[in-house]
């Protein structure tokens, strides 16, 4: 895994507080757009929380989703139904 130099989404908030309206729109805009990819590769995570959300280190900071450790591959979805 590559290093993120932001750290973890829950050591931000811990840190900094509230996100306002647009910091939380961006980061859950990313978030929504990571799970959907996931999805779309039948991938379920099965552990997504804050400090599993990790941040690039940039101005502009890049969500990226880790620890896949009980993540399954979803082939019957009638199960989740």
């Amino acid at each position: 895994m590559e290093y993120e130099a932001g750290g973890e989404l829950f050591d931000r908030i811990v840190d900094r507080g509230r996100f306002s309206e647009d910091e939380a729109r961006y980061f859950f805009q990313q978030l929504i757009c990571g799970v959907s990819y996931c999805d779309h590769m039948q991938i379920c995570h099965r552990d997504l929380k804050l400090e599993n959300v990790l941040l690039d280190g940039s101005p502009a900071p890049r969500l990226k989703i880790c620890d896949f450790g009980y993540s399954k591959v979803v082939t019957n979805f009638s199960l989740y139904w």
